[in-house]
């Protein structure tokens, strides 16, 4: 693919061999793309067939991936998380959901904390009835 800045080579990583642009905006991946030949948007011709509607950027290895893609298919990153409060679907790379506001590392180590705790209430209320058998023998 040719990066659309310098129009050379892109190359595998993240940013131009050659400009250092990143991979977005070298390779017209997103509606506001401005391409300095004079068309607006992204021409799949020259760019090895992709095309912007399909193809994202995955934000974890910055490689070129289907659009609607659950998870990138080089590094496996996955890509959407849903909530577990709103039940709303966000991408991963945000700690909090941009609906209700839930952090969900933050919630799912209150759960935790919660189970524990309820875990070990239960364990003191089968130890208690044991010494209440205990006694009444």
């Amino acid at each position: 693919m040719r990066c659309a800045v310098c129009g050379k080579e892109f190359g595998e990583g993240t940013k131009c061999q050659c400009c250092g642009v990143d991979r977005v905006t070298g390779l017209g991946n997103y509606s506001g793309y401005n391409n300095p030949t004079g068309s607006n948007g992204y021409n799949s011709s020259n760019y090895g067939g992709y095309t912007s509607s399909k193809t994202t950027v995955c934000y974890s290895c910055g490689e070129v991936i289907p659009s609607d893609s659950k998870f990138c298919p080089y590094c496996s990153k996955e890509l959407y998380v849903t909530c577990p409060q709103c039940g709303n679907t966000y991408s991963s790379q945000f700690p909090a959901c941009n609906q209700c506001g839930t952090n969900r590392v933050k919630y799912y180590e209150r759960e935790k904390e919660r189970l524990r705790k309820e875990k070990e209430f239960k364990e003191y209320l089968d130890y208690l009835s044991a010494v209440a058998r205990e006694i009444k023998k």
